[in-house]
Parts: structure tokens; sequence; C-alpha cells
């Protein structure tokens, strides 16, 4: 087996990789620990005392933190460790993808919301129409300009990587959203939020991307 074999999540000996498994179980923790953030005390309460409710919070917090900073790692690699240009590139890339997005949330959070913004990004309550528009239009515009640059830098095993993350999460997102449709609509389930379906399908999207890639 080459070593492109084995950046693809699979290992003769052992069969599914310590690498593989140690992405599926960090992602399968960043999302627990988002939900907990994103609910707050609000699902904890009456579960816990107080003080443990904090302690929860707070430990979500610093997952949430370790993990991207490790997912960072990953896609960045040091300067130490000898990388194609387009490796570079597309890490940069990645990173101003993701610093777009932190700037739209900023935005939510302190102006979303017109009676609450500080849950503006965290409910489906009334929001801003200025605001709205605002984030709508960078996202509509920042989204498609970033992939586009990123497209343009990646090597063929990176797309590769890519199409399969693409394909994982469109086949998870036509799982979750009828299946939670029906559920719903059953009594079953809660109201569908799609938000939250939306993080789903980008974490299948990301678990896949990042085995396959290497």
């Amino acid at each position: 087996m080459t070593k492109h074999d084995h950046a693809q999540g699979f290992d003769d000996e052992q069969g599914l990789s310590k690498r593989t498994i140690k992405i599926v179980l960090g992602a399968i923790a960043y999302l627990i620990a988002l939900a907990i953030l994103i609910t707050g005390e609000s699902a904890l309460e009456g579960v816990f005392s107080g003080t443990t409710n904090l302690v929860i919070l707070l430990v979500a917090a610093i997952t949430v933190i370790v993990l991207t900073v490790l997912w960072l790692k990953e896609i960045y690699p040091s300067n130490d460790e000898p990388v194609a240009a387009s490796t570079r590139k597309s890490g940069n890339i990645l990173i101003l993808s993701g610093a777009l997005g932190a700037v739209l949330a900023v935005g939510l959070m302190w102006f979303g919301d017109v009676d609450d913004p500080s849950q503006s990004i965290f409910s489906n309550a009334a929001i801003s129409p200025t605001i709205a528009f605002v984030v709508g239009a960078a996202y509509l515009i920042g989204l498609p300009l970033v992939g586009w640059f990123w497209h343009r830098t990646i090597d063929e095993h990176e797309m590769a990587a890519n199409q399969a993350g693409a394909l994982v999460g469109i086949y998870a997102y036509a799982l979750i959203a009828p299946l939670w449709w029906i559920g719903e609509r059953a009594s079953l389930l809660p109201p569908q939020e799609p938000m939250i379906v939306f993080v789903i399908v980008m974490a299948a999207y990301t678990v896949t991307w990042m085995i396959k890639r290497g």
C-alpha cells in the first residue's frame, strides 16, 4: 500500500487508521460542544447545579477553541514542514474563509437581534433588516469569491478530497432533511432547524475532506 493509500484513512494492519478515528471523534466532540454553547444554560437548567452548568459551558468553550486550533494546524502546516506553495496558498484561503465567517458571526451577535443581540446568531428571532442585508450580501459575495480562489490553488489530490467531502455532505443532507421533516410531521422530532442541519452537513464534508486529504 502506498503512502497515498494511507492518506485515504486506512492502514494495512489496523484497518481504519488512528488519524481517521481521531478526526471522527474530534468532529463529534466539536458538534457536542458547539451544541452546548448554542443552547447555553437554557438546555442545562434543571439538570445540573449552577456551578456544574458553568463548568460544562467552560469545558465546551475550551473544546471548541482547542479543536479549532488543531484543525488550523492540520490545514496550515508550520514553516518547518516542507510543503508545496499551492498547499500553503490553499491554507491561507481557508483561514481567510474562517475569518470571514467569524466577522459575519460577530456582526450578527453585536447588531442582529432587535431584542437581544447576544442571541441573534443562536436563534430564529427577528433581526434588523439592515444587518440582514449587509450580512447576506457579504456572504453571497464572499463565499463564492473565496471558493473560486481556493479552487484555483488546490492540486488534484486536494480536489479529489474536496469532491469526496462534497459527496458525503450532499448525502448527509439528503438523509437528514427529509427524515427530520417526516419525524417532525409525526411529532417524533422537534421542529427542524436549518442551521443545525447546515452545521452537521458541513461537519460531514470537513471530516471526509480531512481524511481524504491526508
